[in-house]
């Protein structure tokens, strides 16, 4: 055996037994890993960040997706803006069980949805049309609130359901009577909001955890849909107050034809 293949045959078992090398390697993979770790912690918020705002968007694209399909709707039936029965009753659903609309009630807690049968299949509304942070509906109702909630939790307007004849302040809107409208009875389309995010599911305050379990969140900016077409984002507080102290931009006191926008 030549002196080169000894050697080699001799050296591993020198660097395993020299604790001196031994104590270096370890070092440098403790200083790796200690580097890797505070990388990893630097960008672990800017991720979630960036996770959250990828959320914000998809939850814009589905409102206005959700705006779109009204929109077709009011094409459909000669411009007219949507409107449940005259007077409220409970309709049996195929998968989901009663629910209740009409009437003063008119459209609330996303019934508007049930004009658009073509958007539900099996019980369930197409999640593309949807805040892509709500709740799953489970019929049996679980731990949240919006757990009982099939339809989905874009809110519209009551002003296009109630009849702004008799809007006045210091009455609440379960007292106003109600009136079909025309897309054309809006008159500032891009201040007049359609739909809106509420709760906010997907833009959460620390301060709103308990509001949404309440059926609202008023802190966060919500993507609200306007009859022009575009999404923004507002805290409801921010609109003009409706009567009785009612938020913003679901109920104001000029109706279909106002400003929901200061």
């Amino acid at each position: 055996m030549t002196e080169n293949v000894k050697e080699s045959l001799i050296r591993p078992s020198v660097c395993r037994s020299n604790p001196r090398l031994q104590g270096v390697a370890l070092i440098e993979l403790l200083v790796v890993i200690s580097c890797l770790a505070v990388i990893l912690s630097l960008m672990m918020p800017a991720l979630s960040r960036a996770r959250s705002a990828g959320v914000r968007l998809r939850c814009e694209s589905n409102l206005r997706g959700a705006g779109f399909v009204l929109e077709t709707y009011s094409v459909i039936h000669r411009g007219m803006l949507p409107m449940g029965p005259a007077r409220r009753e409970v309709v049996e659903w195929p998968g989901v069980g009663p629910i209740s609309w009409g009437g003063r009630l008119g459209l609330r807690n996303g019934t508007w949805s049930l004009l658009l049968p073509d958007e539900w299949a099996g019980g369930r509304w197409n999640p593309a049309l949807r805040c892509p942070r709500q709740p799953p509906f489970l019929p049996e109702g679980g731990p949240s609130l919006w757990d009982r909630y099939p339809t989905p939790a874009y809110a519209m307007t009551e002003a296009v359901w109630l009849d702004e004849r008799g809007l006045r302040e210091g009455v609440s809107p379960d007292h106003y009577g109600i009136k079909a409208h025309h897309a054309a009875d809006v008159v500032y389309p891009s201040a007049k909001a359609y739909l809106l995010e509420f709760p906010t599911f997907c833009n959460i305050l620390p301060i709103d955890l308990e509001e949404i379990e309440l059926g609202q969140s008023i802190h966060s900016p919500a993507a609200i849909y306007f009859f022009d077409g575009s999404v923004r984002r507002y805290a409801v507080t921010e609109g003009r107050p409706g009567s009785n102290g009612t938020l913003g931009f679901l109920w104001t006191i000029d109706g279909i034809a106002g400003r929901d926008l200061p």
